[in-house]
């Protein structure tokens, strides 16, 4: 653990002038961390029975392009598409986004496992606890806190890798695609070179990452993957 204390914020506004008015205040409190995200709507949520309007994709994009100018003339930096620091990236976010491992710990909590077996073969599990904290303190008595696991498969590895590892600025070593999919690195740069061609990827040495119309496109980019 680092001994830095992030002072992170969720900025929530449905318009230019209130996100304008919520990074403000952010800044006037002395935060070091923000993120910035439209508003998903998840099933089973109020939202999704009282849907609130959104930004059309325009209204949207233009928002986060003022949010983001505004953040960088106050020195913060846009470390991940919807992250941006005025010192040090947050840990816990970008070990999601590196498709490292994390543990599930509390009701309805989500984890993910990577482990080789005794022959060296390599496997990703993810796995989530009871949902409800009276049958996760239950299951806990005869310690069996999970409810469920699924592996993940070959086949989805290197699309869940890209869909995290590419959303940081800095992208990702391809070192680190290896030791996090045990994945066939030909067949890796192969997959992506059509998106060298259309300069929305680039590699410098062994690192690969977004260029500047790429970030833009990273959601074109990850459908083609998949």
């Amino acid at each position: 653990m680092s001994d830095h204390v992030y002072k992170k914020t969720e900025i929530v506004g449905s318009s230019k002038t209130s996100i304008e008015d919520a990074i403000e205040q952010a800044l006037a409190r002395g935060v070091s961390h923000l993120s910035i995200y439209q508003l998903t709507i998840e099933p089973n949520t109020e939202f999704a029975v009282r849907t609130p309007q959104l930004p059309d994709s325009e209204d949207n994009w233009a928002m986060h392009e003022n949010a983001s100018a505004l953040l960088r003339g106050a020195g913060f930096e846009q470390y991940e598409v919807s992250a941006y620091t005025q010192g040090s990236p947050c840990q816990h976010n970008v070990n999601y986004w590196q498709f490292g491992d994390y543990l599930a710990i509390g009701a309805g909590a989500h984890g993910k496992l990577s482990s080789s077996n005794a022959t060296g073969k390599f496997s990703i599990k993810r796995y989530w606890n009871h949902r409800h904290p009276k049958a996760y303190l239950q299951a806990g008595e005869t310690g069996k806190f999970v409810a469920q696991s699924n592996p993940v498969t070959e086949a989805e590895r290197d699309f869940e890798f890209l869909m995290n590892a590419l959303r940081l600025r800095s992208g990702f070593e391809l070192s680190r695609y290896i030791h996090r999919t045990d994945g066939d690195l030909h067949i890796l740069l192969e997959k992506l070179q059509p998106f060298f061609d259309k300069d929305w990827l680039e590699q410098d040495g062994e690192r690969i990452r977004a260029t500047e119309s790429g970030f833009r496109f990273l959601d074109s980019i990850l459908l083609a993957c998949l």
